[in-house]
């Protein structure tokens, strides 16, 4: 059949310029640019382990995950998030336990090649925070947490 002639079809040159393509009225809203961390800038994934529930095996799973994935030359981290009640310092023991800071940021501990992070490697038991006070400072640690390449 034959173009039609109104202005809302499409040319039948196999080249139509863009005044000839409809636009969409309603275009997707753009995606907002989320500012990455600087200690985090160099990390190419992230695997979440969580649970709405205590004593499932969070911490189990994520420490045998990374130790998992080390043996097979994988470059990896974790990054413990409980601030109530670390468990990675009971289940990891770092190489050396010195908190040793690059400039302004924490260098993380080690131990076999997994680096370490949690609130129980820089103080001693658990913390009486509420949750304004605990976002602030799981922001702080990813934010001032030099992990490197991961």
């Amino acid at each position: 059949p034959p173009a039609s002639s109104s202005s809302s079809s499409l040319s039948s040159s196999p080249n139509p310029t863009t005044s000839q393509i409809p636009q969409n009225p309603n275009p997707p809203p753009s995606t907002p640019q989320v500012q990455v961390p600087y200690g985090m800038r160099q990390i190419s994934s992230i695997i979440a382990i969580s649970s709405c529930k205590g004593g499932v095996g969070k911490s189990t799973t994520a420490v045998n995950l990374a130790f998992s994935l080390r043996a097979l030359n994988h470059t990896v981290g974790i990054f413990d998030a409980d601030v109530y009640g670390p468990s990675l310092p009971t289940m990891v023991t770092p190489e050396s336990d010195a908190v040793r800071f690059i400039g302004r940021q924490i260098a993380p501990l080690e131990r076999d090649g997994v680096r370490l992070m949690s609130f129980g490697y820089v103080n001693e038991g658990s913390a009486v925070m509420r949750g304004p006070m605990v976002t602030q400072l799981l922001d702080q640690f990813l934010s001032l947490t030099q992990w490197g390449d991961l």
